[in-house]
C-alpha cells in the first residue's frame, strides 16, 4: 500500500505495481522506439533542449542547450514486463489511473504489442515528473502529466539504446509546483531503452529562476 496526501488528508491506495507483476516472457520483446541515432540529431524536437546519448546501454548524457537554466529534473526506471502484467491483471483501470485524455487517445490507436511499451513510457515519465516536483502535491494527480507528445513519437521496433523525446505538459497541482520554481518553466521528457524490457525515463524542467 502507498500513502498519498490529497487536500491535506492522508489516503491509502493500492500500489500501481505489485510483486506479482513479474517480467513477462512474451515472444515480442522488441522495443517500438525510433532508431538509436535519434538522440544525437542536432535538430532536437524540444525547443531550447538537446539530449545527447553516448555509449548505448552504459552512459546517458542529458544536455540543456541555449539560455534556459535547469530548475528541476527527475529520472525513473520502468520495467515494461511488470507494466504488461499489471495491464493484463487490471485492464483499463490502470490506463485511466495513469493516463489523461490526451495520452489515452494515443493508446487507443495502438495494437496489443505496442500498448505495454506506451503505457510503460507514460508511467515512467509521470514518475519522473513527480520526482522533479518533489512528490505528489496536495490535490495532485498522476493525470496532471500529459506525455502524449512523447508517446506519439513511438515508432517501429528498434535495437537496444534507442531513444524517444518530446515536450511534456504538466498541469493541475503538480504543474503549479513546477511553475513556482520558474514562472516560464518548460518541461521536456524522454526515454531510452537500456535492456530487453527496461526503460530509463527522464524529465528536465527549464526556465529562468526568479
Amino acid at each position: 500500500m502507498t500513502t498519498q496526501t490529497v487536500d491535506g488528508r492522508a489516503r491509502r491506495s493500492a500500489p500501481l505495481l505489485t510483486s506479482a507483476d513479474t517480467r513477462t516472457t512474451a515472444a515480442d520483446a522488441r522495443s517500438p522506439f525510433p532508431g538509436p541515432d535519434f538522440a544525437n540529431d542536432a535538430a532536437s524536437p524540444v525547443a531550447g533542449t538537446a539530449f545527447g546519448a553516448a555509449h548505448p546501454g552504459r552512459t546517458l548524457r542529458l544536455d540543456v542547450a541555449g539560455p534556459a537554466r535547469l530548475v528541476a529534473t527527475g529520472v525513473d526506471l520502468t520495467d515494461v514486463g511488470r507494466i504488461a502484467a499489471a495491464l493484463q491483471r487490471t485492464g483499463p483501470a490502470l490506463v485511466r489511473r495513469v493516463c489523461g485524455p490526451g495520452e489515452r487517445a494515443v493508446l487507443d490507436q495502438l495494437g496489443p504489442a505496442m500498448l505495454p511499451w506506451a503505457l510503460a513510457l507514460a508511467f515512467g515519465l509521470t514518475e519522473a515528473v513527480v520526482k522533479a516536483a518533489g512528490g505528489i502535491p496536495p490535490g495532485g494527480l498522476l493525470t496532471d502529466v500529459d506525455a502524449s507528445a512523447v508517446l506519439d513519437r513511438l515508432g517501429d521496433p528498434a535495437a537496444e539504446g534507442s531513444t524517444v523525446e518530446a515536450a511534456v505538459v504538466v498541469g493541475g497541482a503538480t504543474g503549479q509546483v513546477l511553475h513556482a520554481l520558474a514562472p516560464d518553466v518548460t518541461v521536456s521528457g524522454g526515454a531510452r531503452r537500456i535492456g530487453p524490457q527496461l526503460l530509463v525515463c527522464w524529465v528536465l524542467a527549464t526556465g529562468d529562476i526568479r
